[in-house]
């Protein structure tokens, strides 16, 4: 296991001191990535830094499904939107094929939410058989932004080897349903690989985030690299790693890469 996480963390330094940095001792590397993951990743060079985070789509997962709602469509005539000079679609963030893989027991997701009237959306998770799992509506007073939306500890954890579709929908008019501006994905929890848990073990953040991303298990990537945006808003470093991972060939969410990780949003069950 030692050996393993010494080869992810020697890949994830060997990104972080670029081409042409200052050499310095491996133990001090070692020391500086679990105390100065901000300091080190500024000294990224451009080139190099989408080494970083990189996604690697599992084998089969990287055609869009055919439901009509890939790439962030949408079912509705977009009654609620706000006039904006840069507009954009109601996203999920999720891969091309706008499906993904987690580990956890209780993931988190994240929706780009656009200028909007709205005041209200609506999160549901299905499992595969269409029925409901878990219902909230969420406040959208800080949009525009990406929102996440954690899955409550107090539901019963995802099964492995099932597949959920999840929605988001913004309710455009409270009193006709049918007016929602509705996206959907789907989720599969996966159990853990002995290999990847042993480069996890004792693993920082950076370098979890890019274990789970090279094993192309999608949730878990952006889950963990949001959590480290979040305790380090002013990081360029972690923005730009942020940014390349969005505009990815098998993630292709160049158009709101640069948005905002909205603070906080009410959820009401």
């Amino acid at each position: 296991m030692a050996r393993n996480r010494s080869g992810l963390r020697k890949r994830v330094l060997s990104a972080l001191m670029g081409l042409g940095a200052i050499v310095i001792p491996l133990q001090a590397r070692a020391q500086a990535a679990e105390v100065g993951t901000d300091s080190q990743i500024a000294r990224v060079n451009p080139a190099d830094i989408e080494m970083l985070v990189k996604f690697e789509a599992p084998e089969g997962e990287g055609d869009p499904e055919e439901d009509g709602t890939a790439g962030g469509a949408t079912r509705s005539q977009h009654h609620c939107i706000s006039p904006s000079p840069s507009y954009r679609e109601l996203t999920l963030l999720l891969p091309i094929a706008q499906s993904g893989l987690t580990t956890a027991q209780h993931p988190t997701f994240f929706v780009y939410v656009p200028p909007t009237t709205a005041s209200q959306a609506e999160f549901v998770l299905r499992d595969g058989d269409g029925d409901g799992i878990y219902q909230t509506t969420v406040s959208l007073g800080n949009a525009p932004g990406i929102l996440r939306i954690d899955l409550p500890e107090s539901l019963p954890a995802l099964e492995f080897g099932h597949r959920y579709q999840w929605s988001f929908a913004m309710i455009c008019q409270p009193s006709d349903r049918l007016q929602d501006w509705v996206v959907d994905g789907w989720i599969e929890r996966t159990e853990l690989d002995p290999q990847l848990a042993s480069q996890l073990e004792g693993a920082t953040p950076l370098e979890r985030a890019a274990a789970y991303g090279n094993a192309g298990i999608w949730y878990d990537t952006l889950s963990t690299l949001a959590s480290l945006r979040t305790a380090q808003p002013h990081s360029d470093g972690l923005a730009n790693t942020w940014e390349n991972l969005l505009k990815s060939e098998a993630v292709q969410l160049g158009q709101i890469a640069r948005e905002p990780l909205l603070s906080c949003c009410t959820s009401n069950p």
